[in-house]
């Protein structure tokens, strides 16, 4: 995940003490199955959050500092799986609300919260029922369908291998391309091709069919990585 340094100074950033208390909390409750977690709360490698659009109510992405990723990740485990049933109590409900963790490649990568963190109490982690939510290859399958036959050298430029469904408003999506901190190259169930920013939001239809934009790619008249920093700048 690059981070654009400018961008990062020149806007007020989200995250507050308060969100590393939190989250040490947490990943330290979590510690005997996930000890790679607590150490990776710190300011020097989780730089901001931001509002996840295009997931549920409350959930954040967390922006990483890309010179410090090779220390944390760990391409042994699972690309992106969430870890789900975590219970905090909440004092003002009187019972415990689920937490939920959104790890990536044994990063911490976002995390789901619902209420006001001064509702809880940190002291009182309930981890028995925690679960693992892993995405199978049904919709991997499903994009393989939907793409057809390719060229490989045009293959290789997208991460099909990674695909995950997004439902929202504005239809379903197949992810095609992960362009970091919550950005997608998408593609719907007829071939069309999207982009999709969370900050600000937008759903941006860039090709109406599947062919028009290999073509683009092959004559190299689309350039994805140009597509996203035109879109950052």
């Amino acid at each position: 995940m690059e981070v654009d340094m400018f961008n990062l100074f020149r806007k007020k950033k989200l995250i507050k003490e308060k969100d590393y208390i939190f989250l040490k909390a947490i990943t330290e409750s979590l510690s005997n199955k996930y000890p790679y977690l607590p150490d990776q709360i710190s300011k020097e490698f989780i730089l901001d959050k931001l509002p996840n659009q295009l997931g549920d109510k409350g959930t954040y992405m967390l922006t990483l500092n890309a010179k410090l990723e090779p220390k944390y990740s760990n391409k042994s485990l699972p690309q992106f799986f969430i870890i789900r049933n975590i219970g905090v109590w909440n004092n003002a409900k009187k019972s415990f609300e689920q937490i939920e963790l959104h790890i990536l490649e044994g990063m911490l990568a976002g995390f789901r919260v619902v209420s006001k963190y001064s509702d809880f109490n940190l002291k009182k982690i309930d981890t028995s029922k925690v679960k693992e939510k892993h995405f199978n290859n049904k919709d991997k399958d499903t994009l393989k369908k939907i793409i057809g036959n390719i060229p490989s050298n045009l293959l290789s430029q997208l991460d099909i291998e990674d695909t995950f469904k997004i439902e929202i408003p504005e239809g379903e999506f197949y992810i095609i391309k992960d362009l970091e901190d919550g950005n997608y190259l998408s593609m719907d169930e007829k071939g069309a091709v999207y982009g999709m920013i969370h900050d600000p939001y937008e759903i941006e239809k860039l090709f109406d069919n599947k062919e028009r934009f290999f073509e683009a790619l092959k004559s190299r008249k689309f350039n994805i990585s140009e597509y996203y920093n035109i879109k950052m700048s």
